[in-house]
């Protein structure tokens, strides 16, 4: 059974989409099994996190940054820096 959602946001980083995918997956009527998702766009990734504190995704966007900043800097000449973290970095 293939099913497919699609999520809008409105900036960069880090995004819930626990309760899209929830209702996703309800709506199914699966009651047992595994959801495999496909992430279609190339610079989009999938990061599955604890999200009980809502604090630790802000850390965590916040070290992706820094992170980010370090590898450009490093990079002997901007263009060569990842398209990641020039995405990432666009943003802020």
């Amino acid at each position: 059974m293939i099913r497919s959602m699609s999520i809008k946001v409105e900036r960069q980083g880090l995004h819930d989409i626990s309760t899209v995918l929830s209702e996703l997956v309800r709506k199914s009527g699966v009651d047992e099994g595994l959801c495999t998702l496909f992430i279609q766009h190339t610079s989009a990734s999938l990061l599955i996190q604890e999200n009980h504190d809502p604090s630790a995704r802000r850390d965590l966007e916040n070290w992706l940054i820094a992170w980010c900043q370090r590898a450009i800097r490093s990079t002997p000449t901007p263009s060569k820096a990842p398209m990641i973290c020039r995405r990432t970095l666009r943003q802020r």
